[in-house]
Formats: structure tokens, C-alpha cells, sequence
């Protein structure tokens, strides 16, 4: 493929990772030819949550461009504020949810290195 610019509005595969609905894009992975990264496009409204998951084998980057809310690493019980321009780095292996607390949407982009394939038909671990 040499070079590609991805679009979010266009160029995706949706995956179902936030109770309640939500906007949840993978943009650059598998999918859309791919092969060592992945970038997702996560959208929640205010109150809502990404259902809780691992990534095995792959460290999870989220970086946060709008919005406020905790970030919580199930293993611990420890919760972690973020608002925009934090940077989220989960461990491989590690049990994580985030919840958007508002009054703005919570909009970021990240994912998982290397990627998790089974995140887009398994969104519950």
C-alpha cells in the first residue's frame, strides 16, 4: 500500500465497546489494511462507560481530546482522572473501563499495540 490517509468519517469499522451506545470507530487496523497498529474513535455522551475489558497480550494508548471523566484499572480498584490532553496508557493484561463524567462528550483516539483482533467481535472480556 506504500501510503494512505484514513478518514474517520469514512474510512472505519464500527465496534460495539460502550454500554449504552455510544461512537466507537476503528480506523485504522486489520480492516483497513493495517498490520501492526490499530487507531480507534471513541465518542460517549456524559455518565456513559466503555464496557469493561482487557487487551492480553497489547498495551492500550488512549489519549483524551474532550471531555472528563476516571479511568479505572478493575485489577487495582484504582481510579484515575483524566481531562483533555491526558494520555492513558493501560498495561497488556490489565481489566480497564472509562467513564465519561461530562458536562462535554468524551472524544479520543488510541488503541491497543499490538492489535487486539478479537476487540471487534468480542468487546466483553
Amino acid at each position: 500500500m506504500g501510503f494512505r490517509v484514513y478518514r474517520v468519517d469514512r474510512d472505519f469499522t464500527p465496534f460495539p465497546v460502550i454500554k449504552g451506545g455510544g461512537d466507537a470507530r476503528m480506523v485504522m487496523g486489520a480492516s483497513t489494511g493495517a498490520a501492526t497498529r490499530t487507531l480507534g474513535y471513541v465518542v460517549m455522551k456524559p455518565g456513559q462507560e466503555n464496557v469493561p475489558h482487557r487487551h492480553p497480550a497489547s498495551e492500550d494508548i488512549i489519549y483524551v481530546l474532550q471531555g472528563r471523566g476516571t479511568a479505572v484499572d478493575l485489577d487495582s480498584g484504582t481510579a484515575h482522572p483524566y481531562r483533555p490532553g491526558s494520555v492513558i496508557l493501560v498495561s497488556a493484561g490489565t481489566r480497564h473501563a472509562v467513564t465519561s463524567a461530562g458536562p462535554e462528550d468524551y472524544i479520543s483516539i488510541g488503541g491497543p499495540c499490538p492489535p487486539d483482533h478479537s476487540m471487534l467481535t468480542k468487546p466483553e472480556r
